[in-house]
């Protein structure tokens, strides 16, 4: 539901229903912890009702949130009934280039549609549809904020940039970047 707080079985149930009868029909689904023992009543639900299950991957970094470790969480999220998966980046850690990659072996391992969301720095927009284009990520949603890297400061978005055609160019040499 909209809430970092456990509701009853049958609450979630009423919520879910009463969202398909209004015409909410992709209905995204996603735990804070990645556990999807916590999604199961609400995709259950979705299914009953005949909605779309968009469920989501929480987006984070550290030791143990590697590729492997999510490509196995998508694979959870699938048998448990999901049509399609989100990777929900709503701390802006996952770089255009990550994204790629992360994208380009999670479709190995699950046979429905991905999505990006991200909470994105301005400049990385254009850069982020090139890559979903090139490994077939179904969508990118973005949600712009506001500091003062984004509207002022233009070393962040070139760093950025160079980050990722850097990798896909295998280039140091930045004013060939920049050429």
């Amino acid at each position: 539901m909209l809430g970092y707080r456990h509701y009853s079985d049958e609450l979630v149930d009423y919520f879910v229903k009463k969202s398909i009868d209004n015409g909410i029909d992709i209905l995204r689904i996603f735990d804070a912890l990645n556990d999807v023992r916590n999604l199961q009543t609400a995709i259950n639900a979705a299914k009953k009702y005949g909605g779309h299950v968009q469920a989501a991957i929480s987006y984070t970094t550290g030791p143990v949130f590697d590729t492997e470790y999510y490509c196995h969480y998508a694979k959870e999220l699938e048998d448990a009934g999901a049509d399609s998966i989100c990777i929900k980046d709503m701390a802006n850690l996952l770089l255009p280039y990550t994204a790629y990659e992360l994208v380009s072996e999670i479709k190995k391992k699950v046979g429905i549609p991905v999505h990006i969301h991200t909470h994105i720095r301005k400049c990385f927009r254009k850069v982020y549809e090139i890559l979903r284009r090139m490994n077939g990520a179904y969508g990118i949603t973005h949600r712009a904020f506001a500091n003062a890297l984004v509207f002022f400061g233009a070393v962040d978005c070139l760093t950025q940039v160079f980050d990722v055609v850097q990798r896909v160019e295998n280039t140091n040499d930045i004013d060939a970047v920049f050429d």
